[in-house]
């Protein structure tokens, strides 16, 4: 579920707010007349009911929100058969609102920040690998392009190359790289062209996703469900050539987790008779192993049309756990999946335990999510398929930073 920004970043930007106060108050205080006078900052806009979305332009950035990303991951076969899963993230974070003004001694402060997560799943070697990158945004340093949509993080990029349905949807590259170091023997790298195949789909009622019963406590929420793909995977100096299926979210809003949840557990399912399931369970402090009751789910039959599920319409229990020894986190390991209104029935075990991501140096940000097989029925037919799994709050509660 990508309602909300990761652990670590949401610890970095508290600060940097603190600073762009500090050093707006401390300004108005030398120049105001009377000194009381302080700066009040302007407010993001938040993610309310009935949002008219508008395509393309929905795809790019949304600069009066407060957080946003572009979210790929997928399920790729190589021309050996060797199987991959992929995860390539793109978020952006603001300290204000673009058009926000501010005194003049604190226009070297950017008002934005990309950050990008990329990992590599290699099946059959059970092998995984993950890094990630952090940028300001400033006048002299773009990372998101318009006119196509684009983000460009060093030599991670996501590039619209061309559209279909009439410039609607746009069809993608995905580019990236992480060096061979020491927590990786050699060097990977994706190049892929991610092309729509079913209708996008927004999640939640009235377009919004809600994530919590406070108002503006949701984000705009949107998916392509079926992007065929095709490109190529490297692994040190071997590259292979590779088709399957990538999932893609988009998300926009400015309010976070509140002070009683914990965490989440998110996944996007592609089934092989052509529909495609996304959830996400939102877990509370109180009572313990308690879930919001906006946690929610989207069903997406072949054909494209969607169903919004409320909690109680759907059903996902942990079947075993997994602990890391990175992290010492406990995390669920293989899920048991019902939608008694839909007949279905699937089990969701991870392709490889060890997808957790640990990034020590963004202060602790620490998350599992990976790529997993599903198997199961619809009805009284037998279905196979693919799923993404995204875990966060169980290595250490996640708590409300901003």
């Amino acid at each position: 579920m990508r309602g909300f920004l990761r652990q670590g970043v949401c610890l970095f930007f508290k600060a940097f707010s603190l600073v762009v106060l500090c050093v707006s108050m401390l300004h108005t205080v030398s120049h105001a007349n009377p000194p009381s006078t302080t700066v009040k900052l302007p407010a993001f806009e938040v993610a309310l009911p009935n949002y008219s979305y508008q395509f393309p332009k929905d795809h790019g950035v949304h600069a009066t929100y407060k957080t946003e990303w572009w979210y790929y991951t997928g399920h790729l076969t190589a021309e050996n058969k060797k199987t991959y899963g992929y995860e390539l993230t793109f978020f952006r974070t603001a300290t204000l609102p673009a058009d926000a003004t501010l005194p003049t001694l604190t226009n070297w402060l950017p008002k934005a920040f990309v950050l990008a997560h990329f990992a590599l799943t290699d099946v059959d070697a059970n092998r995984f690998v993950f890094q990630s990158k952090f940028d300001r945004v400033n006048p002299y340093k773009q990372a998101f392009s318009t006119q196509p949509f684009g983000v460009a993080l060093s030599n991670w990029q996501l590039t619209t190359v061309g559209s279909i349905n009439h410039g609607k949807d746009p069809i993608v590259r995905l580019q990236a790289t992480i060096p061979e170091g020491t927590k990786n023997p050699q060097s990977v790298a994706i190049d892929l062209t991610l092309t729509p195949t079913k209708p996008m789909v927004i999640h939640g009622k009235n377009g919004v996703s809600q994530k919590a019963d406070c108002k503006g406590c949701a984000s705009h929420y949107y998916s392509y469900t079926r992007l065929a793909t095709k490109g190529t995977v490297r692994q040190g100096s071997n590259t292979t050539s590779v088709t399957g299926a990538s999932w893609m979210d988009h998300e926009f809003g400015s309010n976070q987790l509140t002070p009683n949840q914990v965490g989440w557990d998110w996944m996007a399912i592609q089934l092989a008779d052509g529909s495609d399931v996304m959830l996400y369970l939102l877990r509370q402090k109180k009572p313990a192993g308690g879930l919001d009751p906006n946690s929610s789910a989207t069903w997406v039959s072949a054909s494209g049309e969607t169903q919004h599920l409320k909690l109680g319409q759907f059903e996902l229990k942990p079947l075993g756990t997994w602990q890391s020894e990175k992290s010492g986190g406990v995390y669920p390991s293989q899920w048991a999946l019902t939608i008694p209104s839909k007949g279905v029935t699937l089990v969701i075990t991870p392709k490889i335990k060890g997808q957790e991501l640990v990034f020590a140096s963004q202060l602790g940000l620490t998350y599992w999510e990976g790529a997993c097989s599903v198997l199961g029925h619809v009805g009284k037919q037998a279905v196979t398929g693919n799923a993404y799994t995204e875990l966060t709050g169980y290595a250490a509660p996640f708590e409300q930073k901003i």
